[in-house]
């Protein structure tokens, strides 16, 4: 019994976490979308209060081909340093530990203890540091 109910407690916890989780990513990437849609316009409309510097002073023409150039070595940076950034190794995910083994382990000690007569001290010492040890291995994760 008291095994069953140390998986449930896992199972909520997971799930409650990775709900947490979704509702978090999903409001950071909203966030980011709207700022990238106001830097993009922004810079749509510096570059058309570029073009009519230049074009009032050096013309239509030269005033497109030196935007027109400078966006084409922009892109080339750009490019350059993704590429550079993609050819990095990245570090391999942090193993997490088994929840699971870790509760059951922990649940078979505990129902071991609460059969045999006269350890109840090691009972509730074993539940207590296991449950000290999976809230610290879920407020990590």
């Amino acid at each position: 019994m008291i095994a069953r109910l140390l998986e449930l407690a896992v199972t909520v916890a997971s799930a409650q976490s990775v709900a947490h989780n979704v509702k978090r990513s999903a409001k950071a990437w909203v966030v980011k979308i709207a700022a990238g849609a106001i830097a993009v316009l922004g810079g749509g409309f510096l570059l058309s209060a570029l073009w009519m510097v230049l074009a009032a002073h050096y013309g239509a023409i030269l005033a497109s081909t030196w935007i027109g150039l400078g966006l084409v070595v922009l892109g080339a940076v750009v490019a350059l340093i993704g590429l550079l950034v993609l050819r990095e190794r990245v570090a391999p995910p942090a193993q997490v530990p088994d929840i699971a083994a870790i509760v059951q382990n922990l649940a078979q000690e505990v129902d071991v203890n609460f059969s045999r007569k006269g350890t109840p001290t090691k009972s509730v010492a074993a539940a207590v540091a296991g449950g000290f040890a999976l809230g610290r291995i879920l407020t990590r994760a």
